[in-house]
């Protein structure tokens, strides 16, 4: 059967070497997991970018966010380096590989990988890649992780604000049913 076809519908073993193949998929969501974190780190990066400063009220930012959270990683890309000043261009080095990077893992990862998969040592090299890539998505969001304190550090936003705010979130999420 084909990798993605491996686990049953409901999610039961179909095959003892199936085992070996959670760490493939396990590899393969942390690093997705990475991506998508990076996505969303560059979307508060654009929207603080945008905001260039200026005063706004929630409501305000949080159109400004849905805004850039309907982007492509390639289209924030984009905005990025268009909104970025000159003096911050080199803290984006790291983008186009790490979109290439991204686009690879969604869209032809599988593909590329799936006659190595059907062995042990083609598994192994898989996670390996795998983890690879998650390493670039961990650095490059670190980066620009990095900017948005920067960017939160000008605008008089304190760490302990954003911990307020994500606590209150944690707290709204624990509340729905």
């Amino acid at each position: 059967p084909s990798c993605c076809a491996r686990i049953g519908s409901k999610g039961n073993m179909t095959h003892p070497k199936d085992f070996e193949w959670f760490s493939v998929y396990i590899a393969f969501g942390r690093a997705a997991c990475d991506a998508q974190l990076l996505e969303k780190t560059l979307v508060s990066l654009c929207s603080l970018l945008k905001l260039g400063g200026a005063t706004i009220n929630g409501t305000m930012y949080n159109q400004i966010l849905d805004h850039f959270n309907k982007r492509t990683l390639g289209q924030l890309e984009h905005e990025v380096r268009k909104l970025a000043p000159p003096e911050m261009s080199i803290a984006f080095e790291w983008l186009p590989d790490a979109l290439k990077q991204r686009n690879f893992l969604n869209h032809d990862f599988f593909w590329e990988y799936a006659l190595l998969l059907e062995s042990e040592s083609g598994r192994r090299h898989a996670i390996e890649k795998l983890e690879e890539m998650a390493l670039r998505f961990r650095t490059a969001e670190e980066a620009a992780s990095l900017m948005v304190n920067i960017l939160h550090s000008k605008l008089g936003i304190t760490q302990e604000a954003l911990q307020n705010a994500a606590r209150a979130l944690i707290d709204e999420g624990r509340n729905v049913h």
